[in-house]
């Protein structure tokens, strides 16, 4: 039991130090504002012709996944095609706006690495919540033993 008690610490310990950072990093993804979508057989069609609105993008590639970040008065469009490689297109507000809130509305922000941060700061909230109730239910059992002690 004792060994139990000490992972169990070493844990609770590690979570609480993991809630911050998540914290952090959760608000540095929302900062920098990158949308990701993965392409799939239900959008395929329906980005590809957003997409021949503008002549600079390349339309010979399969692509596997888009993104957006918004800047100051233009926005970024990131490409990766099924081959690995990648293209990133600088446009005016107003250029392919319905594919940027398309993007937006449809796809995750910070794509993995934002989803990784997210469930690890959930676990780790939940590690602390049953530590805390673990802590509490071993002071309650250690209270009544010692009530059964004395009578």
């Amino acid at each position: 039991m004792d060994r139990f008690n000490k992972n169990f610490k070493t844990i609770f310990i590690i979570a609480i130090i993991l809630i911050p950072i998540c914290i952090v990093l959760s608000f540095l993804y929302a900062l920098k504002g990158q949308y990701y979508l993965n392409i799939n057989k239900q959008n395929e069609d329906y980005i590809v012709k957003m997409l021949e609105e503008d002549n600079d993008i390349s339309k010979d590639k399969k692509i596997r996944k888009i993104g957006n970040m918004q800047g100051l008065g233009d926005w970024v469009l990131y490409l990766e095609y099924t081959d690995g490689s990648k293209e990133e297109d600088i446009l005016d507000d107003g250029d392919l706006h319905e594919l940027y809130m398309y993007i937006k509305q449809n796809g995750k922000l910070g794509e993995t690495k934002a989803t990784i941060v997210h469930y690890t700061f959930i676990a780790s909230v939940g590690i602390v919540i049953l530590y805390s109730i673990y802590k509490i239910c071993m002071h309650i059992n250690k209270k009544t033993d010692e009530i059964i002690d004395k009578n």
